[in-house]
């Protein structure tokens, strides 16, 4: 190295070790998409929270949100739920680890039981296709 010169490279440390130190968040990718490290794949939720029931999104308008989720505190509802499409109407689906809770649930709001295997793949991943 030239005498003055200043250097990025940590003092005591070749450049080929610098090259080799990624400061970015881990991350990999699955079938196109990119999941942070921990965060849950849909795979990991339909093993986790089997039971799963599809409420129309219309239900959770004017306030339905709330009320749908203060009433599932006590619940095994899984902490990341997903949407799917199916006659010209959009699904929230909520998953349960306990089939007791999904019951319970589908009571109260009503909805359908939603089974992911029905769920769309790729570019249709939205799709429900039941």
């Amino acid at each position: 190295m030239i005498a003055g010169a200043i250097s990025s490279t940590p003092a005591g440390q070749s450049t080929s070790m610098a090259r080799d130190i990624d400061p970015a968040p881990r991350s990999f990718s699955h079938s196109g998409m990119v999941y942070r490290k921990g965060e849950l794949s849909p795979t990991g939720i339909d093993r986790g929270w089997p039971h799963q029931i599809a409420l129309p999104a219309a239900v959770l308008l004017n306030g339905g949100y709330k009320v749908v989720h203060a009433f599932c505190d006590d619940l095994s509802l899984c902490p990341r739920g997903h949407t799917v499409f199916h006659n010209d109407q959009w699904w929230n689906v909520y998953c349960f680890a306990d089939a007791e809770h999904a019951e319970k649930f589908m009571g109260r709001f009503g909805g359908e039981w939603f089974d992911p295997r029905l769920r769309g793949k790729g570019s249709n991943w939205a799709r429900w296709k039941k």
